[in-house]
C-alpha cells in the first residue's frame, strides 16, 4: 500500500485547525450571548483577549499553509521551516489565549483533561497512520 504523503496530512490539518478555530470564534459557547467578537463579548476583557489571540493564531496558521503548500510544491527548505515556525507562534499564542481565558475563569479541570484527550488523540492520529502506511 502506498504510503501517506505527509505534507498532504499536514495541510489537512492545517486547514482542519484554522476551521476549528473560526468555529470557536464564531459561535455562542463563550457564556456572553454571542460568538467572542459579538458586541455583549467585546466589552469583557478577558473574552476579547482571547478573541484577538485566537483569531491572530487562526491567521498565522492560514498563512502557514500558504507555506506548507509552497513547501510541497516546490521543496524550498526555507518554507518549510518557514511553515514550522509561524505555526509554532499559532500554537504558543492559541495555548495563552486558553490560559487566559481559564485564568480568569479559574476552571483548570476542563482544561487539563482537554490537554490529555489532544495528546492522546494525536497519538492515535500517528499510530494509526503509521499502521496504514506501513501495509
Amino acid at each position: 500500500m502506498k504510503r501517506i504523503n505527509p505534507k498532504l496530512l499536514n495541510m489537512v490539518l492545517c486547514v482542519l485547525a484554522v476551521l476549528i478555530f473560526i468555529v470557536a470564534i464564531s459561535v455562542d459557547g463563550w457564556g456572553c450571548g454571542g460568538g467572542i467578537f459579538s458586541s455583549s463579548c467585546t466589552q469583557i476583557t478577558v473574552h476579547k483577549v482571547t478573541g484577538l489571540l485566537l483569531f491572530t493564531s487562526a491567521w498565522l496558521l492560514g498563512v502557514g499553509l500558504v507555506f506548507i503548500i509552497i513547501f510541497t510544491k516546490y521543496n524550498i527548505r526555507w518554507t518549510g521551516i518557514t511553515s514550522c515556525v509561524i505555526i509554532a507562534m499559532a500554537s504558543i499564542l492559541s495555548f495563552a489565549a486558553i490560559v487566559n481565558y481559564l485564568d480568569k475563569l479559574r476552571v483548570w479541570s476542563p482544561f487539563l483533561s482537554t490537554f490529555g484527550m489532544s495528546v492522546s488523540f494525536t497519538l492515535t492520529v500517528i499510530l494509526l497512520l503509521d499502521l496504514v502506511s506501513a501495509h
